[in-house]
This record gives C-alpha cells, structure tokens and sequence, in this order.
C-alpha cells in the first residue's frame, strides 16, 4: 500500500518511474489498433481523438473544480491538451492511408522535438548522452521504415502526421515542468479537457451518425481508446514523468515503436523482419543511454493553495 500511495503520489524512486513509464508508453503504442479500427468503420479521425480524451475529461472534470486556485499550471497543461488533441488529428488521418509502421516511425522523432522545445524555451541544453540517444532513435527510425519505401500518395498525409510528435514534444516540457504542482489526476484532467475543447468545434460541425460506430462491437473500440490509451497511461505517466525529466521520458516513450510494430503484424498483417527487430534493440539502448534528470520543480510538493499556481 505504501508503494502504491508513493508511486501515485510522484514519490517513485529514479528506477521505479522509469519502468511504469515504460508501462505507459506500451499502453500508448496500442493506439493504432482503436484508431485504425474505429476509422476503418468510418468514423472521422477527429473524433476518435474525441473519444480518447473526451471520456477522460467528463470522469477527472470533477478534479479541476477542486484545484481551481492552481490556475496558472492549469492554464499550461490546458494548452498542452489542446496542442496534443490537435496534433493526434494529423496522426489519425496518416493511418487511413499509410502503414503502422510508417506513421510510427516518424512520430518516433518526438524526443527531438522534446529537446529543442527544453533548449529552446527552458534553457535546458541537452547533455552529449541525451543527443547521442535521440540520434540512436533517429536512426532506429530510418533502419526500420527507410523514406524510399514511402509512395507519394503517402507523403502529404504522413508529413500531416509530424504535427503529433511536435505537439507531445511541447507537452512532454510542459508535464515536466509545468505540471509538477499539481496532483497526478489533475494533471491527467487538464490535458484531457484541453484537447477536448480543441477537438470540440470539429465534433460539432460533423453529423451525428458519422460519430456513431456502426459496426458490432464498435463501442468497445471506443472504451478501449478511452481506458487503455488514454486514461490508465496518462495516469502512469503524469505521475512519473517529472521523476526522470523530460530528456529520459521522451526516450521511454520510444518504446511505443516496437508495440506498433507487434500491433501492425497481429492485427493488420503488416511484416515484421530482423531490420525492425534491430531497431527495437537501438531504442531499448536509447534509453539506457539517456540520463534521469529530476526536473527542480519535481522537488516541491503538491500545494494546495494557490501561492504554487505562480511556480
């Protein structure tokens, strides 16, 4: 009991965060199978992102009421939120037309994104191990879907597709840093809710049946969207990303590619050969190379007031 009240509590040790990060990321790379599915019946990609996060928001809404005071951080994991459930639009639509494997890969260029975002804006300048490791995911990238196998009737929607790592690149700053006042399950509500008020004017303007799915089961894929890669993961995540930093948990996160390569050959029949085994092996290194780095707000405890709305 005590371990699990330090877990959730963002109290894990270094080693412990780092693998129910891992957990997380896991969860999040079987986001292309209820994407993919929920698409393939016929319901528009913007509001498969609806449904992923919407669902979190009208639980954890509740949450947000209770630590109005803490306005500020609020404010900053909303714009998280909003930029994420954007950014997730440009990843959907790249599904319909493209392989698992290919969006996978190039969304796998988020750490780059979340180290120029920290340098950039933060002033945090990434070490040689951190550059070393986002170089290795790069290249593990490339190794396992190389730019010549893409067709051009691919290309547009999978360069509409870069707009979901940069948008988790700025979050992945802002959960890390931003974020870290705040309890674990508020953090999950302001981003949930953020990207629901952003994926809010697409849903209204569309007509009620093509949101509903048609198909046997359909429901189901929209309660899984919603639980496994959405509310159980962010938990997961928010909760122990501050622990390690931002350089570390954009790399943890890399993980999710090798889960998109299982998922694209379990349920899509999508061929996996030794190049992208070799390409899983580089990210797991990727990972051990990157150092922890416990971002200084981590330190403070959650407040309860709103004098920590202006750290």
């Amino acid at each position: 009991m005590t371990f699990l009240l330090n877990v959730f509590a963002g109290k894990a040790s270094q080693k412990t965060a780092t693998i129910l990060l891992l957990v997380a990321a896991l969860f999040y790379g079987t986001m292309p199978f209820f994407t993919k599915s929920l698409t393939d019946v016929g319901i528009p990609p913007y509001a498969v992102e609806f449904y992923r996060y919407a669902i979190t928001a009208a639980v954890l809404f509740p949450a947000l009421i209770t630590h109005r005071q803490l306005w500020v951080p609020i404010c900053w994991g909303l714009s998280a939120g909003f930029c994420v459930g954007l950014g997730w639009i440009g990843y959907a639509r790249a599904l319909e037309v493209a392989p698992v494997s290919s969006v996978a890969v190039l969304y796998m260029t988020f750490p780059v994104f979340a180290l120029l975002i920290g340098w950039l804006f933060y002033g945090d300048r990434p070490g040689k191990r951190a550059c070393a490791a986002a170089a290795i995911i790069l290249a593990a990238a490339v190794l396992a879907q190389p730019p010549s196998v893409v067709s051009g009737d691919q290309l547009p929607a999978l360069l509409m597709s870069l707009s979901a790592p940069l948008s988790f690149g700025y979050s992945v700053n802002i959960v890390t840093r931003k974020l870290v006042v705040l309890p674990p399950v508020t953090r999950i509500a302001t981003l949930a809710f953020g990207a629901t008020i952003g994926l809010s004017p697409l849903v209204v303007a569309s007509h009620f049946h093509s949101l509903v799915p048609s198909a046997p089961g359909g429901w189901w894929f929209v309660a899984g969207i919603a639980l496994i890669t959405a509310l159980i993961p962010q938990l997961l995540y928010l909760t122990n990303a501050p622990v390690v930093g931002p350089a570390r948990t954009s790399m943890i996160s890399s993980a999710e590619l090798p889960t998109n390569f299982i998922i694209g050959w379990l349920a899509f029949a999508e061929a996996i050969g030794p190049v992208q085994w070799i390409a899983c092996i580089l990210i797991l290194g990727a990972i051990l190379l990157t150092p922890a780095k416990r971002t200084p707000a981590a330190n403070i405890p959650i407040a309860a007031t709103g004098s920590a709305s202006q750290t």
